[in-house]
């Protein structure tokens, strides 16, 4: 089984570190949480970012999410392919969520 979802990842800069995921069904959900966010002060002092990401989750019951790939935004494009987290691979982005990101543009 495939699983896509759109996803929300705060970022601490000063390490890089992900510190939470949001997942979410649409990328316009995760713009507004995003937003939402960016508005919110930390009392910790630390700074952050809040990236978009398109998830795709494969897997199944028995043995739950067994690959997972991501899709980053770049240059305000999302990808024509995931990324393992290393390199591109050769998992197309499913043309629904390229043209859900064609209308909203980060």
């Amino acid at each position: 089984m495939v699983d896509y979802e759109w996803c929300v990842e705060t970022v601490l800069l000063d390490s890089g570190d992900i510190e939470e995921l949001d997942f979410m069904n649409t990328l316009r959900l995760c713009e507004g949480l995003a937003r939402e966010l960016r508005k919110d002060e930390h009392s910790d002092g630390q700074e952050r970012d809040y990236r978009i990401v398109l998830v795709r989750s494969e897997g199944n019951e028995h043995a739950g999410v067994t690959d997972r790939l991501w899709a980053y935004f770049k240059d305000g494009q999302m990808p024509e392919y995931f990324s393992n987290g290393l390199a591109d691979t050769k998992v197309r982005v499913p043309k629904k969520y390229r043209r859900e990101a064609e209308r909203w543009r980060p």
